[in-house]
């Protein structure tokens, strides 16, 4: 995936922590111990050097991309793949991991929100300021358990908030734009 990096005598560059680089990339940091020593420098090279013993992983600006949260996951790949670092590469693992256990969740709650039901509540909804169970059972001609379930689905998926002093539900952003993208379809 990466070529080898270059060997060289002395290190350069800005030392980045390896926990803020975690963190910046959004995972768990779920290695403890010894941590890789990790620079930013300016060239277009990326090499490994040997100071007081210690590997240290020096990697080049122009070669990692501008957003910080992408350029934290590309530098952990790297130092994972690349320098074959074990604490790197055990912190891509488990985030790895991570997000394979929740996609078949996310896809779960995809098919339950494109069900007929929550699609023909969503599309309701767009005219209505706010609605309570009740009347969007009687305005679909659906039965009220039914309806629940719709809006308990599209609340979980981040469609719906609750509107507590009108004791209903209305459209939230991610909603709006759930709207669009079915009407689109259509």
């Amino acid at each position: 995936m990466y070529p080898p990096p270059a060997l060289r005598a002395h290190a350069t560059g800005v030392t980045v922590p390896f926990d803020a680089l975690c963190v910046a990339a959004g995972v768990r940091r779920v290695v403890s111990g010894r941590w890789p020593d990790v620079r930013v420098h300016g060239e277009a090279l990326d090499f490994k050097a040997v100071t007081c013993g210690r590997v240290v992983c020096c990697l080049g600006r122009p070669l990692l991309p501008s957003d910080p949260g992408q350029r934290a996951r590309v530098m952990l790949d790297k130092l994972a793949y690349q320098f074959h670092d074990w604490a790197a590469r055990e912190v891509m693992a488990a985030a790895r991991r991570c997000r394979q256990r929740e996609a078949p969740e996310r896809a779960a709650l995809l098919r339950r929100v494109l069900a007929p039901t929550p699609v023909r509540v969503l599309l309701w909804l767009r005219h209505a300021h706010c609605a309570r169970t009740v009347d969007l059972a009687a305005a679909l001609q659906l039965p009220q358990p039914h309806v629940s379930r719709a809006l308990k689905v599209l609340r979980a998926a981040g469609l719906l908030v609750e509107r507590r002093a009108e004791r209903g539900v209305a459209l939230a952003a991610a909603g709006r734009e759930a709207l669009r993208e079915i009407e689109a379809e259509r």
